[in-house]
């Protein structure tokens, strides 16, 4: 836990209770804050935050959701759902089907392998997709403002393309979509080789 001082994070510490929840399909872990003297959760929350860091065998099924945080997924393969609200998700060395939802935060995801649907959304921000040089995937990026960027190395063969819509076929294979639902001037997708 951490917090402005050492103190004051001893003192959050009294107030803050570890959930742990396991199931033989399931572990869910939360912090959940106790009242402060004035009887305002609000106020508890801007004293400290908490980090989890979890790890799992590379190809268990994975599910996260964080409520104030970021998400950071590395070298998984199982199926993967991640969702996060103001701080993006990103991960990197990942394969298997990969689903990342966000609001007011980016999605960069580095895929070493495609080996199920990717799903990428966002609200308030862009999403960066590294495909490996190998990748065979039918594309689909749709975004209410900004642009899709496809890097010129994707030999990729577009069935439907303009700056909001794009609809591309990248050898066959398996799906990736992609989605920005909130206007954004700096919105990019970019698609691109390792």
């Amino acid at each position: 836990m951490r917090s402005h001082s050492e103190s004051a994070a001893r003192e959050a510490m009294g107030r803050v209770q570890m959930r742990e929840e396991v199931a033989a399909d399931r572990v869910a872990i939360a912090a959940l804050a106790g009242a402060v003297p004035d009887g305002s959760l609000h106020s508890l929350r801007r004293q400290f935050s908490v980090t989890y860091q979890v790890r799992v065998p590379a190809s268990v099924t994975v599910s996260l959701k964080r409520q104030q945080g970021g998400v950071r997924l590395d070298q998984l393969s199982g199926r993967i759902t991640a969702s996060s609200t103001n701080v993006g998700i990103r991960g990197s060395g990942l394969s298997g089907a990969v689903t990342a939802k966000v609001v007011n935060g980016g999605v960069q995801l580095d895929l070493a392998s495609i080996d199920g649907d990717v799903s990428a959304s966002t609200t308030n921000r862009g999403v960066w997709l590294d495909l490996p040089s190998d990748a065979k995937a039918i594309l689909e990026a749709t975004c209410v403002n900004g642009s899709i960027d496809v890097d010129d190395r994707l030999a990729v063969q577009a069935s439907e393309s303009s700056r909001r819509r794009a609809v591309a076929t990248l050898n066959g294979g398996v799906r990736i979509r992609v989605h920005e639902s909130t206007p954004s001037e700096w919105l990019r997708f970019h698609f691109a080789l390792d």
